[in-house]
């Protein structure tokens, strides 16, 4: 069963992850964090956080809730698309 996500205003899904992985990036580059800063917000190694940054491994909504709670993202997450 196939679903289709325009349906449900989502055009790409994966661009979801793509944006996340922007935005992490733009603020870590802005507050000089490091992915291991990253890993001990999230609770993971540092090497789980590289690979959800090149995009090897998705960003969990867990991980996303985590981010927020820290200040990491900001704004609504329907923007970052």
């Amino acid at each position: 069963m196939s679903i289709d996500n325009t349906q449900r205003g989502i055009a790409d899904p994966f661009g979801y992850q793509v944006a996340l992985n922007r935005a992490v990036a733009e603020y870590m580059v802005s507050e000089g964090k490091s992915q291991t800063d990253l890993a001990d917000i999230l609770g993971l190694k540092q090497a789980s956080v590289s690979r959800r940054l090149n995009g090897s491994s998705p960003w969990t909504l867990g991980d996303v809730a985590l981010l927020v709670d820290a200040g990491v993202l900001t704004g609504s997450i329907m923007e970052l698309s």
